[in-house]
């Protein structure tokens, strides 16, 4: 790989990831207003067209596009020797990029409903984290990330499965057997040691999608960006040097 090309790649790696993770925090703000402005009013029988809902489904949808071509620019810059780990976690991030992208895409111009929709978001986040666990471990060994962004990535990618799994497993059992929620409800009475088990998997998983996630991304930006700027550096250095 050349110089130029080097370069363009890590400027392209280092928008991607700013621009994912704007579209992700502007995702969860109008999420968030949505379920606590829009939805009640709802709920109450207010026929008042929403604002938050639609945006919020169409950052989502971008934060999966800006996000797809990340895994695969990380790929092209990383000097790690583990090929192919570094294949199969960039193949994780793009499927799950762009299930995410297909998803609310078809949620948007509704040809899906929510209720359809939510699976495959879930599925998506599942490989996403899968993939932010395997990146960051990957990109602290090939020197492309700092320790603390390493650290940082693979307790949001595990905290980011665990918890897209777990409520995956609840909405797959509730479809099939919609009279399991009221049998999971008494199970949970009987067992409240469960309860504390999920709430320690839920709250570190809400923490990794709406903070960790768009922090990371910022970080994994800036590191390209240091990076580039240290490359151009070097590179203007011997270009002035004498021969």
């Amino acid at each position: 790989m050349s110089v130029g090309e080097s370069h363009r790649l890590r400027r392209f790696a280092m928008w991607s990831a700013f621009a994912s993770a704007g579209f992700w925090i502007i995702g969860n703000v109008t999420v968030l207003l949505f379920y606590a402005l829009e939805l009640p009013q709802s709920l109450a029988g207010a026929a008042e067209p929403h604002i938050f809902g639609p945006l919020s489904d169409y950052a989502s949808l971008l934060q999966f596009v800006f996000l797809a071509p990340l895994p695969l620019a990380l790929l092209q810059v990383s000097s790690s020797r583990q090929a192919n780990a570094d294949v199969v976690s960039a193949a994780l991030g793009v499927a799950g990029s762009l299930l995410g992208a297909v998803a609310q895409a078809l949620l948007v111009i509704g040809v899906i409903e929510f209720d359809l929709n939510l699976p495959i978001i879930l599925v998506a986040l599942t490989l996403i984290g899968a993939w932010m666990f395997l990146a960051s471990q990957r990109g602290r060994s090939a020197k492309l990330l700092s320790v603390r962004l390493a650290r940082l990535g693979m307790v949001t990618g595990t905290s980011l499965a665990a918890l897209t799994i777990l409520v995956l497993a609840g909405v797959v059992a509730t479809a099939l057997n919609p009279g399991s929620v009221a049998t999971v409800g008494a199970f949970f009475q009987r067992n409240p040691v469960i309860i504390g088990v999920v709430v320690v998997v839920f709250i570190p998983g809400f923490l990794a999608y709406f903070c960790g996630i768009p922090l990371w991304l910022i970080g994994v930006g800036r590191r390209l960006l240091t990076s580039l700027l240290a490359q151009e550096q070097t590179d203007w250095r011997r270009a002035q040097a004498p021969v």
